[in-house]
């Protein structure tokens, strides 16, 4: 899969994730909980399914294309998925979290 393709995917997966959210949120305000908790539940799913594609495609991709694997100077990680993928993590682990940070409060 080339870049441009790749990217255009990701783009759409990102867009119906938050879609998802939307859709839950809306639920939850409408107070159809049952609606609410199961759109957010498959929103939670597919975060996940796009976290990996951005760190087992994506990056991937992006690394063999432009050969950049540590940053624009050596030693520094800044600005490439190196940086990215600590950040996938930390927004999994406020997934797991919930709400106002505590655990298991979705």
């Amino acid at each position: 899969m080339d870049m441009k393709t790749l990217l255009e995917h990701m783009q759409a997966h990102h867009g119906r994730c938050d879609q998802l959210y939307a859709d839950g949120e809306n639920f939850l305000l409408d107070e159809q909980i049952e609606e609410g908790l199961e759109s957010i539940k498959f929103f939670l799913n597919e975060m996940e399914r796009h976290f990996q594609m951005e760190e087992t495609v994506l990056f991937h991709t992006f690394e063999q294309i432009s050969g950049m694997r540590k940053g624009p100077n050596p030693g520094d990680a800044n600005g490439t998925s190196a940086d990215a993928k600590p950040s996938g993590k930390d927004v999994r682990s406020s997934f797991k979290r919930g709400p106002g940070g505590n655990p298991g409060s979705r």
